[in-house]
Protein backbone atom coordinates (compact mmCIF):
# COMPACT_ATOMS: atom_id res chain seq x y z
CA UNK A 1 0.00 0.00 0.00
CA UNK A 2 2.84 2.38 0.93
CA UNK A 3 4.72 1.59 -2.32
CA UNK A 4 1.54 2.31 -4.33
CA UNK A 5 1.17 5.57 -2.44
CA UNK A 6 4.75 6.55 -3.25
CA UNK A 7 4.12 5.81 -6.97
CA UNK A 8 0.98 7.91 -7.01
CA UNK A 9 2.88 10.59 -5.11
CA UNK A 10 5.64 10.76 -7.75
CA UNK A 11 3.13 10.77 -10.65
CA UNK A 12 1.13 13.65 -9.21
CA UNK A 13 4.34 15.62 -8.59
CA UNK A 14 5.06 15.41 -12.30
CA UNK A 15 1.51 16.44 -13.19
CA UNK A 16 1.62 19.41 -10.85
CA UNK A 17 5.02 20.59 -12.08
CA UNK A 18 3.64 20.64 -15.63
CA UNK A 19 0.50 22.46 -14.60
CA UNK A 20 1.68 24.80 -11.86
CA UNK A 21 5.38 25.29 -12.61
CA UNK A 22 5.03 29.03 -13.13
CA UNK A 23 2.06 29.97 -10.92
CA UNK A 24 2.23 33.39 -9.32
CA UNK A 25 0.14 35.39 -6.89
CA UNK A 26 -3.12 36.71 -8.26
CA UNK A 27 -5.38 39.11 -6.30
CA UNK A 28 -8.30 39.08 -8.74
CA UNK A 29 -11.74 40.68 -8.53
CA UNK A 30 -14.15 39.18 -5.99
CA UNK A 31 -17.93 39.20 -5.63
CA UNK A 32 -17.55 42.37 -3.52
CA UNK A 33 -16.25 44.32 -6.54
CA UNK A 34 -19.42 44.26 -8.65
CA UNK A 35 -21.42 46.64 -6.45
CA UNK A 36 -24.20 44.37 -5.17
CA UNK A 37 -22.64 43.00 -1.96
CA UNK A 38 -21.11 45.01 0.91
CA UNK A 39 -18.07 43.84 2.86
CA UNK A 40 -20.18 43.85 6.02
CA UNK A 41 -22.34 41.04 4.60
CA UNK A 42 -21.16 37.66 5.85
CA UNK A 43 -20.22 35.07 3.24
CA UNK A 44 -23.02 32.78 4.43
CA UNK A 45 -25.62 35.51 3.76
CA UNK A 46 -24.42 36.43 0.28
CA UNK A 47 -26.42 33.75 -1.55
CA UNK A 48 -29.62 34.77 0.25
CA UNK A 49 -28.97 38.41 -0.67
CA UNK A 50 -28.37 37.52 -4.33
CA UNK A 51 -31.59 35.49 -4.41
CA UNK A 52 -33.55 38.58 -3.39
CA UNK A 53 -31.75 40.55 -6.11
CA UNK A 54 -32.75 37.87 -8.62
CA UNK A 55 -36.44 38.51 -8.00
CA UNK A 56 -35.95 42.28 -8.29
CA UNK A 57 -34.02 41.96 -11.56
CA UNK A 58 -36.63 39.66 -13.13
CA UNK A 59 -39.42 42.07 -12.19
CA UNK A 60 -37.57 45.18 -13.42
CA UNK A 61 -36.29 43.57 -16.65
CA UNK A 62 -33.09 45.64 -16.26
CA UNK A 63 -30.42 44.02 -18.46
CA UNK A 64 -27.59 45.98 -16.82
CA UNK A 65 -28.62 44.78 -13.36
CA UNK A 66 -29.00 41.23 -14.67
CA UNK A 67 -25.41 41.26 -16.00
CA UNK A 68 -24.20 42.71 -12.68
CA UNK A 69 -26.00 39.93 -10.80
CA UNK A 70 -24.59 37.16 -13.05
CA UNK A 71 -21.04 38.48 -12.59
CA UNK A 72 -21.47 38.61 -8.80
CA UNK A 73 -22.79 35.04 -8.85
CA UNK A 74 -19.83 33.94 -10.98
CA UNK A 75 -17.32 35.52 -8.60
CA UNK A 76 -19.14 33.99 -5.63
CA UNK A 77 -19.06 30.55 -7.27
CA UNK A 78 -15.29 31.02 -7.77
CA UNK A 79 -14.83 31.79 -4.09
CA UNK A 80 -16.86 28.65 -3.27
CA UNK A 81 -14.69 26.62 -5.67
CA UNK A 82 -17.76 25.85 -7.81
CA UNK A 83 -16.02 26.61 -11.09
CA UNK A 84 -18.56 24.88 -13.31
CA UNK A 85 -21.28 27.22 -12.03
CA UNK A 86 -18.91 30.18 -12.34
CA UNK A 87 -18.39 29.48 -16.04
CA UNK A 88 -22.18 29.25 -16.58
CA UNK A 89 -22.81 32.62 -14.91
CA UNK A 90 -19.83 34.30 -16.63
CA UNK A 91 -20.80 32.93 -20.03
CA UNK A 92 -24.40 34.15 -19.70
CA UNK A 93 -23.15 37.56 -18.54
CA UNK A 94 -20.80 37.80 -21.52
CA UNK A 95 -23.58 36.97 -24.01
CA UNK A 96 -25.92 39.53 -22.46
CA UNK A 97 -23.22 42.20 -22.32
CA UNK A 98 -22.37 41.78 -26.01
CA UNK A 99 -26.05 42.26 -26.89
CA UNK A 100 -26.56 45.05 -24.33
CA UNK A 101 -23.81 47.13 -25.98
CA UNK A 102 -22.75 48.88 -22.79
CA UNK A 103 -18.96 49.35 -22.64
CA UNK A 104 -18.76 49.12 -18.86
CA UNK A 105 -20.81 45.91 -18.69
CA UNK A 106 -18.80 44.42 -21.57
CA UNK A 107 -15.60 45.27 -19.67
CA UNK A 108 -16.87 43.53 -16.51
CA UNK A 109 -18.08 40.44 -18.41
CA UNK A 110 -14.85 40.03 -20.41
CA UNK A 111 -12.83 40.52 -17.24
CA UNK A 112 -14.73 37.79 -15.35
CA UNK A 113 -14.36 35.36 -18.26
CA UNK A 114 -10.66 36.28 -18.45
CA UNK A 115 -10.23 35.51 -14.72
CA UNK A 116 -11.74 32.04 -15.10
CA UNK A 117 -9.63 31.37 -18.20
CA UNK A 118 -6.54 32.57 -16.30
CA UNK A 119 -7.27 30.26 -13.34
CA UNK A 120 -7.61 27.29 -15.69
CA UNK A 121 -4.43 28.28 -17.55
CA UNK A 122 -6.16 29.15 -20.81
CA UNK A 123 -3.41 31.68 -21.47
CA UNK A 124 -4.39 33.00 -24.90
CA UNK A 125 -8.06 33.20 -24.04
CA UNK A 126 -7.34 34.96 -20.73
CA UNK A 127 -5.12 37.58 -22.37
CA UNK A 128 -7.66 38.08 -25.18
CA UNK A 129 -10.54 38.78 -22.77
CA UNK A 130 -8.40 40.93 -20.44
CA UNK A 131 -7.41 43.07 -23.42
CA UNK A 132 -11.03 43.34 -24.57
CA UNK A 133 -12.05 44.36 -21.06
CA UNK A 134 -9.26 46.96 -20.97
CA UNK A 135 -10.36 48.45 -24.32
CA UNK A 136 -13.95 48.67 -23.05
CA UNK A 137 -12.84 50.40 -19.84
CA UNK A 138 -11.02 53.01 -21.95
CA UNK A 139 -14.18 53.62 -24.02
CA UNK A 140 -16.38 54.22 -20.95
CA UNK A 141 -17.07 57.73 -19.78
CA UNK A 142 -15.83 58.74 -16.34
CA UNK A 143 -17.75 57.12 -13.47
CA UNK A 144 -17.23 56.57 -9.76
CA UNK A 145 -14.75 53.74 -9.34
CA UNK A 146 -13.28 53.89 -12.85
CA UNK A 147 -9.76 54.57 -11.50
CA UNK A 148 -9.93 51.40 -9.40
CA UNK A 149 -11.26 49.42 -12.38
CA UNK A 150 -8.42 50.74 -14.57
CA UNK A 151 -5.90 49.71 -11.90
CA UNK A 152 -7.38 46.20 -11.78
CA UNK A 153 -7.44 46.00 -15.59
CA UNK A 154 -3.74 46.81 -15.83
CA UNK A 155 -3.15 44.34 -12.98
CA UNK A 156 -4.93 41.57 -14.90
CA UNK A 157 -2.67 42.14 -17.91
CA UNK A 158 0.29 42.23 -15.55
CA UNK A 159 -0.60 38.71 -14.29
CA UNK A 160 -0.61 37.36 -17.84
CA UNK A 161 2.76 38.93 -18.67
CA UNK A 162 4.21 37.72 -15.36
CA UNK A 163 3.15 34.17 -16.11
CA UNK A 164 4.57 34.42 -19.65
CA UNK A 165 7.81 36.03 -18.31
CA UNK A 166 7.44 39.04 -20.64
CA UNK A 167 9.75 41.39 -18.76
CA UNK A 168 9.24 44.65 -20.70
CA UNK A 169 5.47 44.23 -20.93
CA UNK A 170 5.37 43.40 -17.24
CA UNK A 171 7.35 46.55 -16.36
CA UNK A 172 4.96 48.69 -18.42
CA UNK A 173 1.94 47.29 -16.60
CA UNK A 174 3.62 47.75 -13.20
CA UNK A 175 4.21 51.44 -14.03
CA UNK A 176 0.56 51.82 -15.09
CA UNK A 177 -0.63 50.14 -11.89
CA UNK A 178 1.45 52.53 -9.75
CA UNK A 179 -0.06 55.43 -11.71
CA UNK A 180 -3.70 54.33 -11.31
CA UNK A 181 -3.16 53.14 -7.73
CA UNK A 182 -2.27 56.63 -6.47
CA UNK A 183 -4.89 58.10 -4.17
CA UNK A 184 -6.96 54.92 -3.94
CA UNK A 185 -8.14 53.68 -0.55
CA UNK A 186 -5.90 50.59 -0.69
CA UNK A 187 -2.88 52.35 -2.23
CA UNK A 188 -0.43 50.87 0.34
CA UNK A 189 -1.78 47.36 -0.22
CA UNK A 190 -1.45 47.81 -3.97
CA UNK A 191 2.17 48.95 -3.55
CA UNK A 192 2.95 45.78 -1.57
CA UNK A 193 1.36 43.60 -4.23
CA UNK A 194 3.28 45.37 -6.99
CA UNK A 195 6.55 44.95 -5.08
CA UNK A 196 6.03 41.18 -5.31
CA UNK A 197 5.80 41.54 -9.10
CA UNK A 198 9.06 43.47 -9.16
CA UNK A 199 10.61 40.62 -7.17
CA UNK A 200 9.63 38.27 -10.01
CA UNK A 201 11.88 40.18 -12.41
CA UNK A 202 14.74 39.80 -9.92
CA UNK A 203 14.04 36.06 -9.69
CA UNK A 204 14.19 35.69 -13.49
CA UNK A 205 17.76 37.01 -13.31
CA UNK A 206 18.63 34.33 -10.69
CA UNK A 207 19.46 37.01 -8.11
CA UNK A 208 17.93 34.97 -5.28
CA UNK A 209 19.52 36.86 -2.41
CA UNK A 210 18.11 40.17 -3.63
CA UNK A 211 14.72 38.56 -4.24
CA UNK A 212 14.73 37.27 -0.66
CA UNK A 213 15.58 40.74 0.69
CA UNK A 214 12.66 42.25 -1.22
CA UNK A 215 10.28 39.58 0.10
CA UNK A 216 11.47 40.12 3.70
CA UNK A 217 10.84 43.86 3.40
CA UNK A 218 7.36 43.09 2.12
CA UNK A 219 6.62 40.90 5.17
CA UNK A 220 7.61 43.75 7.46
CA UNK A 221 5.38 46.19 5.55
CA UNK A 222 2.44 43.79 5.70
CA UNK A 223 2.85 43.07 9.43
CA UNK A 224 3.23 46.79 10.24
CA UNK A 225 0.50 48.01 7.84
CA UNK A 226 -2.39 49.92 9.40
CA UNK A 227 -4.52 48.45 6.58
CA UNK A 228 -3.78 44.85 7.58
CA UNK A 229 -6.80 42.79 6.62
CA UNK A 230 -7.90 39.41 5.35
CA UNK A 231 -6.69 40.53 1.94
CA UNK A 232 -3.12 41.03 3.20
CA UNK A 233 -3.33 37.84 5.27
CA UNK A 234 -4.25 35.98 2.08
CA UNK A 235 -1.38 37.70 0.29
CA UNK A 236 1.06 36.33 2.90
CA UNK A 237 0.38 32.89 1.42
CA UNK A 238 2.12 34.20 -1.71
CA UNK A 239 4.97 36.00 0.04
CA UNK A 240 5.86 33.18 2.44
CA UNK A 241 5.44 30.65 -0.34
CA UNK A 242 7.95 32.50 -2.50
CA UNK A 243 10.35 32.85 0.43
CA UNK A 244 10.11 29.08 0.95
CA UNK A 245 10.91 28.47 -2.74
CA UNK A 246 13.88 30.90 -2.72
CA UNK A 247 15.35 29.34 0.42
CA UNK A 248 14.94 25.94 -1.21
CA UNK A 249 16.96 27.14 -4.22
CA UNK A 250 19.62 28.44 -1.80
CA UNK A 251 19.52 25.00 -0.09
CA UNK A 252 18.39 26.48 3.24
CA UNK A 253 16.05 23.61 3.98
CA UNK A 254 15.16 24.51 7.55
CA UNK A 255 14.20 28.10 6.61
CA UNK A 256 12.34 26.79 3.55
CA UNK A 257 10.38 24.30 5.71
CA UNK A 258 9.47 27.06 8.14
CA UNK A 259 8.14 29.36 5.38
CA UNK A 260 6.18 26.52 3.77
CA UNK A 261 4.43 25.89 7.09
CA UNK A 262 3.66 29.61 7.49
CA UNK A 263 2.34 29.99 3.97
CA UNK A 264 0.03 26.97 4.25
CA UNK A 265 -1.31 28.04 7.65
CA UNK A 266 -3.14 31.15 6.38
CA UNK A 267 -6.81 31.18 5.43
CA UNK A 268 -7.82 32.30 1.93
CA UNK A 269 -11.19 34.07 2.20
CA UNK A 270 -12.00 34.12 -1.52
CA UNK A 271 -10.04 30.96 -2.44
CA UNK A 272 -8.27 32.93 -5.18
CA UNK A 273 -4.94 31.33 -4.16
CA UNK A 274 -6.37 27.81 -4.17
CA UNK A 275 -4.27 26.68 -7.12
CA UNK A 276 -1.16 28.38 -5.76
CA UNK A 277 -1.72 26.53 -2.46
CA UNK A 278 -1.82 23.25 -4.43
CA UNK A 279 1.47 24.25 -6.03
CA UNK A 280 3.03 24.90 -2.59
CA UNK A 281 1.77 21.54 -1.28
CA UNK A 282 3.42 19.87 -4.27
CA UNK A 283 6.78 21.67 -3.85
CA UNK A 284 6.75 21.16 -0.09
CA UNK A 285 5.95 17.45 -0.49
CA UNK A 286 8.85 17.10 -2.95
CA UNK A 287 11.26 18.74 -0.50
CA UNK A 288 10.06 16.51 2.37
CA UNK A 289 10.39 13.46 0.15
CA UNK A 290 13.98 14.42 -0.70
CA UNK A 291 14.68 14.90 3.02
CA UNK A 292 13.36 11.39 3.74
CA UNK A 293 10.23 12.51 5.58
CA UNK A 294 8.02 10.23 3.49
CA UNK A 295 4.96 10.15 5.69
CA UNK A 296 4.82 13.94 6.04
CA UNK A 297 5.49 14.25 2.30
CA UNK A 298 2.63 11.90 1.54
CA UNK A 299 0.19 13.85 3.73
CA UNK A 300 1.06 17.11 1.96
CA UNK A 301 0.78 15.35 -1.36
CA UNK A 302 -2.70 14.18 -0.44
CA UNK A 303 -3.70 17.82 0.14
CA UNK A 304 -2.28 18.76 -3.25
CA UNK A 305 -3.96 15.72 -4.85
CA UNK A 306 -7.32 16.70 -3.37
CA UNK A 307 -7.16 20.19 -4.91
CA UNK A 308 -5.85 18.96 -8.26
CA UNK A 309 -8.31 16.12 -8.64
CA UNK A 310 -11.29 18.08 -7.34
CA UNK A 311 -10.73 21.44 -9.04
CA UNK A 312 -7.91 21.37 -11.56
CA UNK A 313 -8.62 18.01 -13.17
CA UNK A 314 -10.97 18.87 -16.01
CA UNK A 315 -12.20 15.27 -16.14
CA UNK A 316 -13.50 15.35 -12.57
CA UNK A 317 -17.24 15.29 -11.99
CA UNK A 318 -17.03 18.67 -10.26
CA UNK A 319 -15.65 20.40 -13.37
CA UNK A 320 -17.06 18.14 -16.07
CA UNK A 321 -19.11 21.02 -17.34
CA UNK A 322 -16.09 23.26 -18.05
CA UNK A 323 -15.13 21.91 -21.46
CA UNK A 324 -18.78 21.57 -22.39
CA UNK A 325 -19.40 25.14 -21.30
CA UNK A 326 -16.33 26.40 -23.11
CA UNK A 327 -17.34 24.66 -26.33
CA UNK A 328 -20.95 25.72 -25.89
CA UNK A 329 -19.83 29.33 -25.53
CA UNK A 330 -17.79 29.07 -28.73
CA UNK A 331 -20.56 27.20 -30.54
CA UNK A 332 -23.19 29.71 -29.46
CA UNK A 333 -20.91 32.60 -30.35
CA UNK A 334 -20.21 31.10 -33.77
CA UNK A 335 -23.92 30.33 -34.26
CA UNK A 336 -24.78 33.90 -33.30
CA UNK A 337 -22.10 35.27 -35.63
CA UNK A 338 -23.33 33.03 -38.45
CA UNK A 339 -26.89 34.15 -37.81
CA UNK A 340 -25.82 37.80 -37.80
CA UNK A 341 -23.81 37.19 -40.98
CA UNK A 342 -26.81 35.60 -42.68
CA UNK A 343 -29.01 38.47 -41.52
CA UNK A 344 -26.47 40.98 -42.82
CA UNK A 345 -26.35 39.20 -46.20
CA UNK A 346 -30.15 39.11 -46.31
CA UNK A 347 -30.33 42.75 -45.26
CA UNK A 348 -27.79 43.76 -47.90
CA UNK A 349 -29.69 41.74 -50.51
CA UNK A 350 -32.98 43.36 -49.46
CA UNK A 351 -31.36 46.79 -49.54
CA UNK A 352 -30.01 46.11 -53.02
CA UNK A 353 -33.42 44.93 -54.23
CA UNK A 354 -35.10 47.93 -52.60
CA UNK A 355 -32.48 50.22 -54.12
CA UNK A 356 -32.99 48.69 -57.58
CA UNK A 357 -36.77 48.98 -57.17
CA UNK A 358 -36.47 52.63 -56.12
CA UNK A 359 -34.11 53.40 -59.00
CA UNK A 360 -36.46 51.67 -61.44
CA UNK A 361 -39.51 53.45 -59.97
CA UNK A 362 -37.79 56.85 -60.02
CA UNK A 363 -36.50 56.25 -63.54
CA UNK A 364 -39.99 55.19 -64.68
CA UNK A 365 -41.62 58.25 -63.10
CA UNK A 366 -38.97 60.55 -64.56
CA UNK A 367 -39.29 58.93 -67.98
CA UNK A 368 -43.09 59.17 -67.82
CA UNK A 369 -42.86 62.81 -66.73
CA UNK A 370 -40.40 63.59 -69.54
CA UNK A 371 -42.64 61.80 -72.04
CA UNK A 372 -45.78 63.64 -70.86
CA UNK A 373 -43.90 66.93 -70.81
CA UNK A 374 -42.51 66.28 -74.32
CA UNK A 375 -45.95 65.36 -75.71
CA UNK A 376 -47.62 68.35 -74.03
CA UNK A 377 -44.84 70.66 -75.21
CA UNK A 378 -45.08 69.22 -78.72
CA UNK A 379 -48.87 69.71 -78.79
CA UNK A 380 -48.51 73.28 -77.51
CA UNK A 381 -45.76 73.95 -80.03
CA UNK A 382 -47.80 72.56 -82.90
CA UNK A 383 -50.82 74.59 -81.82
CA UNK A 384 -48.72 77.70 -81.49
CA UNK A 385 -46.99 77.04 -84.80
CA UNK A 386 -50.32 76.47 -86.51
CA UNK A 387 -51.76 79.61 -84.94
CA UNK A 388 -48.64 81.60 -85.83
CA UNK A 389 -48.74 80.31 -89.39
CA UNK A 390 -52.40 81.21 -89.64
CA UNK A 391 -51.74 84.65 -88.15
CA UNK A 392 -48.79 85.21 -90.44
CA UNK A 393 -50.78 84.07 -93.45
CA UNK A 394 -53.65 86.34 -92.46
CA UNK A 395 -51.26 89.22 -91.80
CA UNK A 396 -49.51 88.64 -95.12
CA UNK A 397 -52.86 88.68 -96.94
CA UNK A 398 -53.94 91.86 -95.18
CA UNK A 399 -50.57 93.51 -95.74
CA UNK A 400 -50.70 92.46 -99.37
CA UNK A 401 -54.16 93.97 -99.67
CA UNK A 402 -52.94 97.10 -97.97
CA UNK A 403 -49.90 97.29 -100.20
CA UNK A 404 -51.97 96.82 -103.32
CA UNK A 405 -54.37 99.49 -102.17
CA UNK A 406 -51.49 101.81 -101.39
CA UNK A 407 -49.85 101.18 -104.75
CA UNK A 408 -53.07 102.08 -106.44
CA UNK A 409 -53.21 105.23 -104.37
CA UNK A 410 -49.64 106.02 -105.30
CA UNK A 411 -50.39 105.63 -108.98
CA UNK A 412 -53.27 108.00 -108.53
CA UNK A 413 -51.04 110.37 -106.65
CA UNK A 414 -48.52 110.28 -109.48
CA UNK A 415 -51.27 111.22 -111.87
CA UNK A 416 -52.43 113.99 -109.60
CA UNK A 417 -48.87 115.19 -109.21
CA UNK A 418 -48.49 115.51 -112.93
CA UNK A 419 -51.73 117.45 -112.96
CA UNK A 420 -50.43 119.67 -110.21
CA UNK A 421 -47.24 120.25 -112.13
CA UNK A 422 -49.25 121.33 -115.14
CA UNK A 423 -51.65 123.43 -113.24
CA UNK A 424 -49.03 124.98 -111.02
CA UNK A 425 -47.66 127.13 -113.72
CA UNK A 426 -47.78 130.91 -113.14
CA UNK A 427 -50.46 131.56 -115.70
CA UNK A 428 -53.03 129.45 -113.72
CA UNK A 429 -56.14 131.10 -112.51
CA UNK A 430 -57.40 131.36 -108.95
CA UNK A 431 -59.70 128.36 -109.30
CA UNK A 432 -56.77 126.22 -110.24
CA UNK A 433 -55.02 127.22 -107.09
CA UNK A 434 -58.02 126.18 -105.06
CA UNK A 435 -57.99 122.86 -106.83
CA UNK A 436 -54.37 122.37 -105.92
CA UNK A 437 -55.09 123.07 -102.26
CA UNK A 438 -57.91 120.56 -102.31
CA UNK A 439 -55.57 117.94 -103.76
CA UNK A 440 -53.05 118.59 -100.96
CA UNK A 441 -55.75 118.09 -98.36
CA UNK A 442 -56.79 114.85 -99.97
CA UNK A 443 -53.17 113.61 -99.89
CA UNK A 444 -53.02 114.16 -96.11
CA UNK A 445 -56.26 112.28 -95.70
CA UNK A 446 -54.82 109.52 -97.84
CA UNK A 447 -51.99 108.91 -95.24
CA UNK A 448 -54.45 108.97 -92.39
CA UNK A 449 -56.57 106.34 -94.05
CA UNK A 450 -53.51 104.22 -94.77
CA UNK A 451 -52.22 104.54 -91.22
CA UNK A 452 -55.56 103.51 -89.75
CA UNK A 453 -55.68 100.36 -91.85
CA UNK A 454 -52.01 99.63 -91.09
CA UNK A 455 -52.56 99.76 -87.32
CA UNK A 456 -55.58 97.48 -87.63
CA UNK A 457 -53.39 94.85 -89.31
CA UNK A 458 -50.26 95.42 -87.20
CA UNK A 459 -51.59 95.80 -83.67
CA UNK A 460 -49.23 97.52 -81.18
CA UNK A 461 -46.50 97.78 -83.82
CA UNK A 462 -45.67 101.38 -82.96
CA UNK A 463 -45.67 100.64 -79.17
CA UNK A 464 -43.30 97.69 -79.57
CA UNK A 465 -41.05 99.71 -81.84
CA UNK A 466 -40.91 102.65 -79.42
CA UNK A 467 -39.98 100.30 -76.52
CA UNK A 468 -36.96 99.19 -78.50
CA UNK A 469 -36.17 102.63 -79.93
CA UNK A 470 -37.82 105.28 -77.69
CA UNK A 471 -36.62 108.49 -79.49
CA UNK A 472 -38.43 108.10 -82.86
CA UNK A 473 -40.28 110.99 -84.51
CA UNK A 474 -43.59 110.76 -86.37
CA UNK A 475 -41.73 110.78 -89.71
CA UNK A 476 -39.50 107.92 -88.41
CA UNK A 477 -42.60 105.93 -87.51
CA UNK A 478 -44.10 106.48 -90.96
CA UNK A 479 -40.85 105.35 -92.63
CA UNK A 480 -40.75 102.23 -90.40
CA UNK A 481 -44.36 101.38 -91.32
CA UNK A 482 -43.61 101.65 -95.03
CA UNK A 483 -40.37 99.64 -94.65
CA UNK A 484 -42.37 96.89 -92.87
CA UNK A 485 -44.59 96.69 -96.00
CA UNK A 486 -41.49 96.53 -98.23
CA UNK A 487 -42.16 99.87 -100.03
CA UNK A 488 -39.38 101.10 -102.29
CA UNK A 489 -37.70 104.45 -101.71
CA UNK A 490 -39.51 106.02 -104.66
CA UNK A 491 -42.89 104.79 -103.43
CA UNK A 492 -42.15 106.08 -99.96
CA UNK A 493 -41.20 109.48 -101.42
CA UNK A 494 -44.51 109.77 -103.29
CA UNK A 495 -46.54 108.73 -100.24
CA UNK A 496 -44.70 110.95 -97.74
CA UNK A 497 -44.54 113.91 -100.12
CA UNK A 498 -40.76 114.25 -100.06
CA UNK A 499 -37.92 113.70 -102.47
CA UNK A 500 -36.18 110.36 -102.90
CA UNK A 501 -33.00 111.86 -101.36
CA UNK A 502 -34.94 112.88 -98.28
CA UNK A 503 -36.19 109.29 -97.95
CA UNK A 504 -32.59 108.02 -98.04
CA UNK A 505 -31.57 110.58 -95.40
CA UNK A 506 -34.54 109.51 -93.24
CA UNK A 507 -33.52 105.84 -93.49
CA UNK A 508 -29.91 106.71 -92.60
CA UNK A 509 -30.98 108.67 -89.50
CA UNK A 510 -33.28 105.81 -88.54
CA UNK A 511 -30.35 103.33 -88.64
CA UNK A 512 -28.31 105.60 -86.36
CA UNK A 513 -31.15 105.91 -83.86
CA UNK A 514 -31.62 102.14 -83.81
CA UNK A 515 -27.78 101.79 -83.54
CA UNK A 516 -27.52 99.25 -86.31
CA UNK A 517 -24.09 98.15 -87.41
CA UNK A 518 -22.91 98.34 -91.00
CA UNK A 519 -23.79 94.72 -91.75
CA UNK A 520 -27.23 94.79 -90.04
CA UNK A 521 -30.35 94.92 -92.24
CA UNK A 522 -32.88 97.65 -91.35
CA UNK A 523 -35.76 95.84 -93.06
CA UNK A 524 -35.04 92.61 -91.07
CA UNK A 525 -34.92 94.54 -87.81
CA UNK A 526 -38.30 96.28 -88.42
CA UNK A 527 -39.82 93.02 -89.63
CA UNK A 528 -38.85 91.34 -86.32
CA UNK A 529 -40.67 93.90 -84.19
Amino acid sequence: MFIRGVFVFLWVIGLNIIFCGVLHSQQLKTYLDYGLVDEIVSKDSVEMLLSSYTNEVEESDDTGKKIQLLLTESALARSQKQFSKAFVFAGDALFLAEEYKDDKMKAYANEEWGILSFLFRQEEQALYHFKKAHDNYILTESYEGKQKDMFQSHYNLLLCYQRAKEEELLKNQIDSCFLYGKGLEKEKIYEIRLTEKIASITAWKNNFSKELDVLRSMVLKIENSDQFSEELESFLIIVYGRMALVNLKLERLAESKDYYEKALSFEDRFNENLFYRAYLYSKYAQMLFDMGSYKEAYLNKQEEWYINDRYLNLRSFKNSGYLTLKNRYKDQLEAKNNQLHEQEIKLVSNKQELFRFRVFSIASVVLLFVLVFFIASRIRYLKFQKKAEHTNELLAIKNKELTTSMLQLIEREELIQELKDQLGKPKSEKSVRLLLKSIDNRSAALWDNFNTRFMDQNVDFYERLQKKVPNLTSIDLKVCALIRLNFSGKEMAYLLGMSLGSVHVARHRLRKKIQLKRGDNLTNFIGSV
